[in-house]
């Protein structure tokens, strides 16, 4: 939103943002944040569905009764409103808003590494390393936005309280994406391969061919192998 909200200039009328298909917990820990920084609020007027987020402590003034679509072409008092949504039926009268959905989030890595790396004293090359390996990460696959989260808090955590390298963070992070642990999995680089998206995307993609099958019980083609099959070969 901070990046948006830069873009706009005095005539441009009200910016109108949608939370897109999110959950009401996701919904909320973003209405929360933004809450909480004066900058924003004095910026956008929020504006999310009661039955969405119903029990999860937000103020009354960012919660709303009327259904998404009545916000449209509301007045609004500030440069930008934003609104939630999860009804698919009111997609299409709502086609005009700019969304910030699940997909919007996971395309830009820096939305993730920059607070994640925040603190942790980390130089600026290492910074730029976790940026593009995420980056190839989601271009691999389409990842579950709560798996690309916490694959994020767990690469943190384990350059914070274990001061691993960013490369060894990221392999000891691998079970966030139901991937093994490997913490030297990305050891083999060279300082200038961990510029390359293209080398990170080469041993995403070898993890995912080569490991994942083997804990999801997948041949490599990622074709299932029965149970009975399974069992035959370990009596054999």
């Amino acid at each position: 939103l901070q990046e948006r909200l830069q873009g706009l200039g005095a005539d441009s009328g009200t910016a109108r943002f949608m939370l897109d298909r999110l959950t009401g917990p996701q919904v909320a820990a973003i209405v929360r944040r933004l809450v909480s920084d004066a900058s924003i609020q004095s910026q956008v007027k929020i504006a999310v569905p009661r039955a969405l987020v119903d029990g999860q402590g937000l103020p009354d003034s960012v919660i709303t009764d009327e259904r998404t679509v009545a916000w449209r072409h509301a007045e609004c008092d500030r440069p930008a409103l934003l609104i939630a949504n999860t009804d698919d039926d009111q997609g299409a009268s709502l086609h005009d808003v700019a969304l910030i959905g699940a997909k919007e989030l996971k395309e830009g890595p820096a939305y993730w590494v920059l607070p994640a790396s925040d603190g942790l004293g980390l130089p600026q090359e290492h910074i730029e390393a976790w940026h593009i390996a995420l980056k190839a990460l989601s271009s691999v696959d389409d990842w579950p936005l709560a798996q690309l989260s916490n694959y994020v808090a767990m690469t943190r955590a384990a350059i914070d309280s274990m001061s691993l390298p960013v490369a060894d963070a990221l392999g000891w992070a691998l079970p966030a994406l139901q991937l093994p642990r490997d913490t030297g999995y990305f050891r083999s680089q060279r300082p200038k391969d961990l510029q390359q998206q293209s080398r990170w995307r080469r041993l995403y993609d070898k993890l995912i061919t080569d490991r994942r099958p083997l804990l999801s019980k997948q041949r490599p083609n990622r074709q299932p192998i029965e149970a009975d099959e399974l069992r035959d070969q370990f009596e054999t």
